[in-house]
C-alpha cells in the first residue's frame, strides 16, 4: 500500500474523540509491517470526515463462513437490521460499536464482541484477523496469506 501521511489529516472536522485516538493508535501500529494496520488506517481516514460505515451482521457472516477461528474486523457499525439471519454463529467481532441488538445476538450464540484496543493483543500482525467492509468486491488486501 502507498504511504499514509498523517499529518494531511491532522485537523478533523470530526468531533469523536475515540476516532482521533484510533487514528493515533493505528499511525503507531502501522510501523509494525502490516497490512492489517495499513488498512485499518485508511478505513479510520476515510471514516474520520465520513459517516463510519455499517455492515449487518448478515455480511458479517458471510464473510466469515469458511474462516474457521478469525477474528472479522470492522471499521464501522455492526447492525442487525436485516433479520434474515436466525441461526448466528460463534464468532469474534472487533469494531467501533455494536448496536445493542448485534451485541446481544453475537454475545448469545457464544461468540465474542471486542473493541479495537483488544484486537491487537495476541497478536499484533493481525494474522489471525478478516477485514470487512461494505462492499462485496473489496479493493483490501487478502490477509491470509500471510503467516509467519
Amino acid at each position: 500500500m502507498g504511504a499514509i501521511n498523517l499529518k494531511a489529516y491532522g485537523n478533523s472536522e470530526s468531533d469523536d474523540i475515540y476516532l482521533e485516538l484510533l487514528i493515533k493508535l493505528y499511525g503507531i501500529l502501522r510501523k509494525v509491517d502490516s497490512k492489517l494496520n495499513e488498512a485499518i488506517l485508511e478505513q479510520l481516514i476515510i471514516s474520520k470526515d465520513n459517516q463510519l460505515s455499517r455492515i449487518s451482521l448478515t455480511r458479517l457472516i458471510d464473510a466469515l463462513k469458511d474462516k474457521e477461528g478469525k477474528i472479522g474486523v470492522v471499521v464501522g457499525v455492526v447492525t442487525d437490521l436485516d433479520s434474515t439471519v436466525y441461526d448466528v454463529p460463534a464468532i469474534k467481532v472487533a469494531a467501533i460499536s455494536f448496536t445493542d441488538m448485534a451485541r446481544a445476538r453475537i454475545e448469545s450464540a457464544g461468540g465474542e464482541c471486542i473493541i479495537f484496543e483488544q484486537l491487537h493483543f495476541g497478536d499484533i500482525f493481525g494474522y489471525n484477523s478478516v477485514l470487512v467492509t461494505e462492499s462485496t468486491t473489496s479493493w483490501w488486501p487478502d490477509l491470509s496469506s500471510e503467516e509467519d
